[in-house]
């Protein structure tokens, strides 16, 4: 169980509450309708609420095996009926001598409970320390212009300008004949006789 209570100490919450509720309301019942059970503790309860008491008739020495277990709905019937009496219900010290576990598990139960404040304290003020400049709710991305490195744009503008300076060092038949038309000209200019005669003979 001490196991268990470290592990889901959420779903032990709620079987405390409810245990709890059921020994108030067997407490309560006890002292208002049963004369001599007006000092009816909330320890006493539980012990009804955990299956510890058991019909001790027989001088069996509290034999589980062959003594028969008192249920909560049993006690309200056999204090009224004067069947169960106060005075041989076991008292808080009795139940304190045999409850050996009591403070071992009410310190691991204390300590797990400001072991966990703790942490879940000290998390979040450092989570909120370190993030608190970091923006957390920003879904559209943001667009950005990124210039180009400066020996990039020195070597495209000289690349430019070398070819500015080339064709400005021409001249102008130079240019004029590097035109695509002037270049068929100057190679039909440049046939040989002989290939003119060979043309004109099958023309």
């Amino acid at each position: 169980m001490t196991i268990c209570n470290l592990l889901l100490p959420e779903a032990f919450v709620m079987v405390g509450i409810h245990e709890l509720s059921r020994a108030l309301r067997l407490r309560k019942a006890l002292r208002r309708r049963v004369p001599g059970w007006e000092t009816f503790s909330l320890k006493q309860s539980f012990v009804v609420w955990k299956g510890l008491l058991y019909n001790n008739n027989n001088n069996n020495n509290n034999n589980k095996e062959t003594s028969e277990k008192i249920y909560p709905e049993d006690m309200l019937r056999l204090a009224a009926n004067g069947r169960l009496s106060f005075a041989n219900y076991p008292a808080d010290s009795e139940i304190k001598d045999r409850d050996k576990r009591d403070w071992t598990l009410k310190l691991l139960a204390i300590s797990q409970t400001l072991y966990m404040t703790a942490a879940y304290a000290f998390c979040g003020f450092i989570t909120t320390v370190v993030c608190f400049r970091c923006p957390q709710d920003i879904h559209a991305p943001f667009a950005v212009e990124v210039a180009q490195p400066a020996e990039n744009r020195a070597h495209h503008t000289s690349d430019q300008s070398s070819e500015a300076e080339i064709v400005a060092v021409q001249p102008d038949n130079q240019v004029e004949a590097a035109r695509p038309e002037n270049l068929v000209n100057a190679e039909q200019q440049q046939e040989t006789p002989a290939r003119l005669m060979f043309r004109k003979a099958w023309s």
